[in-house]
């Protein structure tokens, strides 16, 4: 069986992710192995999809990921607000190859009462 394929895979999570509207549901610290804290990690789901699959029928509305951020501190999560993800990457796994593990470099929560964005 040969051995490390997924090293050659290349998932386009930037292009996944551009005509997604996500909402972040929840947020918890992102700790290692030694229950350090090392980052935050964020409950989205994908609220809106506009993405292109090539069949109309096909849609991941209501789909959720957990998209982790190192180095940056948590973000206290009241109510589901809308985010955009900076430099998001991804990692298709699974036996059926239908799993997806994110990172990103930051998240950023978009103010919906005057359009501006925070951090």
């Amino acid at each position: 069986m040969t051995k490390k394929l997924s090293a050659f895979l290349y998932f386009d999570a930037e292009n996944y992710f551009k005509k997604k509207i996500l909402l972040a549901m929840q947020s918890e610290p992102l700790k290692n192995e030694n229950q350090e804290m090392i980052g935050s990690k964020y409950t989205v789901i994908v609220w809106e999809d506009a993405t292109d699959y090539g069949d109309p029928s096909i849609s991941n509305i209501g789909d959720t990921y957990k998209v982790k951020v190192v180095g940056k501190h948590l973000k206290k999560i009241d109510s589901p607000s809308e985010v955009k993800l900076i430099n998001p990457t991804g990692i298709v796994y699974g036996e059926f190859r239908n799993q997806l593990s994110v990172s990103a470099e930051d998240i950023i929560f978009i103010n919906q009462n005057n359009g501006t964005n925070s951090k």
